[in-house]
């Protein structure tokens, strides 16, 4: 089996069971939303593991699963804060003299990008960016967004891509890919304006969808930089290998963990 054919195959696996957790909401999404969460954070620490900045892992795992529940409780916010400063205030006994920076750092990147980033989505489908009735429907919107920019970049950039967007960083991300991944983000916002219609739901008007679409494949783009930058300094091929096809979850979600964060604040301004 090529690795396209493992891709489409876990693709058409995994996003049914994505999309369905979206629907139920409540704790069966933010279920859903912390494996994958920490599954990404788990990679993550892997890779700064092998550059010799080792991250509290206990530390950061705890950080996101707190960051987690906040969102589906808000009065829990104070747990975090908690979790945070008790966590740092013994960090200093774990960690010698000359590694502390590196890896107190290395954690707490982990803890903001990418499961916080991650996290973010349980923002989108539970809180008031979106009017009630539209949260389903909105928070599909900015998932496809992020899996259109990857699918159209992937093939555009096998096909059309001639320039190099970034070769220092990612040899194989083109302007081609880029443009690509673009025009997939605007497909994604396309299919919500039509369900909207379909369903008779109100929508984020049409301007703002353009808008948000192009700057979410943007930010995908700078996300898989960023990942891409990480996995060149640990001297890794792939984060993980859980997904086939794929990699490891990092390497899925590299682009989502950036993308949803713009897109909470973007509507949070839109919405108010």
């Amino acid at each position: 089996m090529t690795e396209l054919q493992q891709r489409i195959g876990t693709g058409l696996l995994a996003a049914p069971l994505f999309v369905g957790a979206v629907y139920l909401g409540g704790y069966a999404f933010g279920a859903v939303m912390a494996f994958i969460a920490l599954a990404t954070q788990y990679e993550y620490y892997g890779l700064a593991a092998s550059t010799n900045a080792a991250p509290l892992q206990p530390l950061g795992f705890a950080l996101t699963l707190s960051l987690g529940l906040a969102v589906l409780h808000p009065p829990l916010w104070t747990v975090a804060g908690l979790v945070l400063v008790g966590g740092l205030a013994v960090s200093p006994m774990l960690c010698t003299d000359e590694a502390y920076l590196s890896r107190i750092a290395a954690t707490l990147f982990g803890v903001v990008y990418p499961a916080g980033g991650l996290v973010a989505l349980l923002f989108i489908r539970t809180h008031t960016a979106w009017p009630p009735e539209s949260a389903v429907l909105g928070t599909v919107w900015i998932i496809f967004a992020v899996w259109g920019t990857d699918i159209f970049a992937y093939f555009a950039g096998k096909h059309l891509g001639r320039h190099k967007l970034a070769p220092r960083i990612s040899p194989n991300k083109t302007w081609a890919g880029a443009f690509g991944g673009a025009g997939g983000a605007l497909a994604a916002g396309g299919l919500y304006l039509a369900g909207g219609a379909v369903f008779a739901l109100p929508t984020v008007p049409v301007l703002h969808v353009v808008v948000l679409s192009v700057l979410i494949a943007a930010v995908c783009i700078c996300g898989d930089l960023i990942q891409s930058l990480l996995k060149r300094t640990a001297s890794a091929k792939d984060a993980g290998s859980l997904l086939p096809g794929h990699g490891g979850f990092f390497d899925r979600f590299d682009g989502m963990a950036l993308a949803v964060p713009l897109a909470v604040v973007y509507l949070h301004l839109l919405f108010g």
